[in-house]
């Protein structure tokens, strides 16, 4: 099968054209409000005036050499625009194959690929705080205030953890049990995306939050690749697991929870939490924020012992090391995943450099536990693959390892890109595979359109409501 190309702004009747054409204005203006009072004017004016380049699909333009001092890694997107510009595919050597057809003429909002705009567009946001000396996280107050008002979640499922036996640590059925209930809990905590539930009310929040909600939608876990999972991590030879994190607040705290049962019953030695370097896509997390949560659950500890002693046990694992935390830039690239199972070192130096170093993060993983919707998307390349498609071929794992690094001294990348991984994503985008028969797809179909949802949001936009889900497990 050709390689499809990436969903574009401008493919018509897609959840990107929408994303487009409604929800980033929505964020913007979000932005805008939530900004302090002292914000200097002119922060607040370059906003705007991205806003409106937004607006009239104006051209992405390329990061300036004032943005670049502060960031120079800033420079791998202005490679990608020229790229595009010149018609060339700036996609890496091995997909010579793709259907993709470059643009060779300017890239404009509307015409750019999906992903690589929507993550140019919060890198711009970021430059534009930089830019004027602040060091704050523009979505800091939202972040905040959504995981207050999770108080009643966060209670659940600290009652839950502090009664588990953690004498039955030998006990395998326990054990199996007790990981697939923190799956589907840290799986259904990806639900409150606060990049995409621009207009979630305290109700709709604490619903999605509650433990009869997961119990309900078990039967919208479409793929389910747990028990492989389970049989696999159980026997493996490594001392970690990672989690490339998606969310802060209940999402976060629900991988922490999954962190706490994987380390207390010995399923591995410590679990990583992959982080993001900056504010991005609205609500995902940052090292910051889990020191944050920690300090909310302490003092919310002052009146409830079940979520104090939850509150004092991540503080700590992560004094101790049990949980760490990294912060790599490489995931706040533009880059899709792709790039990790088939590393190469045409990406240019700096980038491969940068790709060796999440690898070589990973040299003692169990497993790699990637969140949500994004991760997913960009597991996939965020293509327009059939929904039929094999999970493998969207992954790129049915392509052999690569042959194209000659240099002895990188045979690291050989043997790493091909870790375990497990994709746990609510569905929120428009790319999707794995599905059994387009009929399912029809199914699924229908049975969203008869659904309450917004009417500007067609049926078959079902794969992007967050009401279906995928448990995705690859070997290697």
């Amino acid at each position: 099968m050709a390689i499809p190309r990436p969903y574009r702004n401008n493919d018509k009747n897609t959840f990107g054209e929408y994303t487009f054409t409604h929800r980033w204005s929505i964020i913007i203006k979000n932005i805008l409000k939530d900004l302090p009072d002292e914000t200097n004017p002119k922060v607040v004016e370059e906003i705007e005036q991205l806003g409106a380049e937004l607006s009239s699909s104006a051209i992405v333009r390329k990061f300036n050499s004032a943005e670049l001092e502060k960031e120079s890694n800033l420079k791998v997107f202005n490679e990608y625009i020229d790229a595009v510009k010149d018609g060339k595919d700036p996609s890496i050597e091995w997909l010579k194959a793709s259907e993709s057809s470059p643009i060779g003429s300017e890239m404009t909002w509307s015409n750019g690929d999906w992903l690589f705009t929507e993550i140019y567009l919060y890198r711009r946001i970021n430059a534009i705080i930089l830019k004027y000396g602040l060091i704050i996280d523009v979505f800091d107050k939202l972040k905040t205030d959504t995981f207050l008002s999770s108080f009643n979640g966060v209670l659940d499922l600290c009652d839950f953890y502090n009664k588990i036996d953690t004498e039955k640590i030998d006990d395998e059925e326990i054990k199996y049990t007790l990981f697939k209930e923190f799956i589907s809990v840290s799986l259904w905590g990806n639900a409150t995306d606060l990049s995409l539930l621009t207009n979630l009310d305290l109700t709709d929040l604490q619903d999605l939050q509650s433990k009869e909600s997961r119990m309900s939608n078990e039967s919208k876990i479409l793929v389910d690749d747990t028990l492989a999972a389970w049989e696999h991590i159980k026997k493996s030879n490594g001392k970690t697991v990672d989690i490339v994190c998606d969310n802060a607040g209940f999402e976060v705290f629900s991988d922490i929870l999954l962190a706490f049962f994987l380390v207390d019953f010995k399923v591995c030695e410590k679990v990583v939490l992959h982080v993001k370097d900056l504010p991005y896509m609205v609500s995902d997390v940052m090292i910051k924020d889990v020191h944050k949560l920690n300090e909310i659950l302490i003092k919310w500890g002052k009146d409830n012992k079940s979520v104090a002693a939850i509150g004092e046990k991540l503080k700590e694992f992560l004094s101790s090391g049990k949980i760490a935390l990294n912060d790599n830039e490489f995931w706040t690239y533009y880059h899709d995943y792709w790039h990790l199972s088939h590393a190469d070192s045409h990406a240019g130096k700096e980038t491969f450099d940068v790709l060796k170093q999440v690898l070589k993060s990973f040299e003692e993983t169990k497993m790699v536990i990637f969140k949500g919707d994004l991760n997913y998307r960009k597991l996939c390349g965020d293509r327009m693959w059939p929904k039929t498609t094999s999970w493998e071929s969207a992954i790129g794992r049915d392509i052999p390892a690569n042959e194209l690094i000659k240099n002895e001294s990188d045979k690291i990348v050989y043997d790493l890109q091909k870790f375990p991984m497990l994709s746990l994503r609510t569905c929120k985008a428009d790319v999707m595979v794995g599905l059994k028969s387009e009929e399912q797809d029809k199914q699924l179909t229908e049975e969203y359109r008869n659904m309450k949802r917004d009417q500007e949001l067609q049926p078959e936009w079902w794969a992007s409501s967050g009401k279906w889900a995928v448990v995705c497990f690859n070997k290697n």
